[in-house]
């Protein structure tokens, strides 16, 4: 949807599936409507493409007053020897700010 939240079908077995919108843990990129949002979105876009599965680890059980979960994501490239963390990546690309609690 934007590059801190992600539009997601997880496969649950056996033929099921459940869609769920994810919003990215501890961190806030700009908005889509501006162009440092749209270079976020695109930079996301460019880290997940071809990648065969991602995995989310959940930060808490309950969707958000949004109606989002939020969690953080992993993935890994062809290239990679080990999970690359996409919260973490757009804070070092300068792509996203860390949330204050």
């Amino acid at each position: 949807l934007d590059a801190d939240t992600l539009k997601v079908e997880f496969e649950l077995g056996f033929g099921n599936r459940q869609r769920e919108t994810i919003r990215l843990n501890s961190i806030d990129c700009p908005e889509l409507d501006t162009p440092e949002g749209k270079a976020a979105k695109r930079f996301v876009e460019r880290e997940l493409a071809g990648c065969e599965f991602i995995t989310i680890k959940y930060t808490q059980t309950r969707r958000e007053k949004w109606g989002r979960y939020l969690g953080d994501v992993f993935y890994e490239k062809r290239y990679t020897a080990r999970p690359v963390y996409l919260n973490q990546l757009l804070l070092d690309n300068g792509h996203a700010v860390m949330l204050r609690n």
